[in-house]
């Protein structure tokens, strides 16, 4: 009973979400500003060197949810915290094995290797409640 009772909350929670989809990009874009505020520079695109950069916003959740990446290039995934006291700190790669303990604020950076075009590559907190997916095209 408890279990059906929980499913349902999380189902209700999540059409709420995405019935508010552009509140959902409103909180991540000032998420975006107040992490830049507060000195944590946000690094995207692919640099100098040849690696490609993508960042992700942990807090509340993991944003953006879905991003499109370019296959075949080494990759360093960097997820930023601000005050960030929920379970998307514990952080999990499952395709990659790749796990740790996000900081209350900071950045921990992780290596992908080069990706095969047309696959995808999903982040996790520990819980499973947060995700977010990577499209390599």
């Amino acid at each position: 009973m408890k279990r059906s009772v929980l499913l349902l909350a999380l189902l209700v929670i999540t059409a709420g979400a995405w019935a508010q989809g552009v509140r959902i990009v409103e909180y991540a874009q000032k998420l975006a500003k107040s992490f830049t505020a507060n000195g944590l520079n946000i690094e995207t695109g692919i640099s100098a060197d040849g690696v490609q950069k993508l960042a992700v916003l942990a807090k509340g959740g993991y944003f953006p949810l879905a991003m499109t990446a370019k296959a075949g290039v080494p990759t360093v995934l960097t997820m930023y915290t601000d005050k960030t006291y929920d379970c998307g700190r514990a952080f999990y790669l499952p395709d990659l094995k790749k796990q740790a303990t996000l900081p209350v604020k900071g950045a921990t950076a992780f290596s992908i290797p080069p990706q095969k075009k047309g696959s995808t590559l999903f982040g996790t907190c520990g819980m499973g409640m947060y995700t977010f997916e990577i499209r390599f095209e």
